[in-house]
């Protein structure tokens, strides 16, 4: 008897010490950084200042060969829904779309064409993937795409902040994606800490991302602003920013 209680003594200390060194490096959403599921893909949470306040972001670096563009205009299911039936590592909203559900502009999902290149001053940026793994933020129609999103406006282009001029702005909480120096991709949410529905105008996001750059210690050669406000998201296994409105579209970074 005495034998067996001594084993399952054994047992349990053992079980205690596996436990304690799996969860050694997780961490919690208000830390610095949230570890996901897969060890490869961190995402970081930035603080930055904003006029009289503070702006918080969450980003990821991934590979573009580890990225899908996908449509949600006739599902609609919710973001949450959407990072676990395709599992994916990271998902944040795409694009914007009209009030019929349609992509504004562009957009080819794994080859094909949902809808066509349209002229648009506000949305004038593609970002796109080809085949060689190559990411891509230009003004023009990207032909041999693996997948190619129209939005916009363009925020950096070619290392430059561009000045963006509005009629109507409003602050909101904004989705950006970038592409680095050295060819990752690069995805953002900026938002009020707060009240997580408010965020930078998005006359200020050029300056915003200027700002981001130096706080997370990176350089971005090319960066669109994607939709946001109410039909904006950002989710992984250790952090959730959800949506009111349905997104049309989403990346998902397996």
């Amino acid at each position: 008897m005495r034998k067996f209680m001594f084993l399952a003594l054994i047992l349990v200390l053992a079980a205690v010490v596996i436990s304690r060194l799996s969860n050694q490096n997780k961490r919690v959403l208000g830390d610095e950084v949230v570890n996901t599921k897969s060890p490869s893909l961190v995402v970081n949470k930035t603080l930055l200042p904003y006029q009289e306040g503070a702006l918080t972001a969450h980003w990821a670096e991934v590979e573009p060969d580890n990225v899908i563009l996908l449509p949600n205009f006739d599902e609609r299911l919710a973001a949450s829904e959407l990072l676990t039936k395709n599992d994916c590592e990271l998902l944040i909203n795409g694009g914007f779309y009209s009030k019929q559900n349609e992509p504004i502009g562009l957009f080819v999902h794994e080859k094909n064409k949902l809808s066509p290149y349209v002229s648009n001053q506000l949305f004038d940026g593609i970002l796109s993937v080809n085949d060689f793994g190559v990411a891509r933020i230009l003004r023009n129609n990207e032909e041999d795409a693996r997948f190619a999103l129209q939005s916009g406006p363009i925020l950096k282009e070619n290392g430059v902040c561009q000045s963006i001029s509005l009629v109507r702005d409003e602050p909101a909480r904004r989705s950006v994606a970038a592409v680095s120096a050295d060819n990752k991709l690069i995805f953002v949410i900026f938002y009020n800490p707060d009240s997580v529905f408010l965020g930078p105008w998005l006359s200020d996001l050029p300056e915003v991302l200027k700002s981001f750059e130096e706080a997370a210690d990176i350089a971005l050669a090319d960066a669109v602003n994607l939709d946001g406000g109410a039909a904006s998201a950002f989710y992984t296994q250790g952090v959730g920013v959800s949506e009111i409105s349905p997104i049309g579209s989403f990346f998902c970074a397996k």
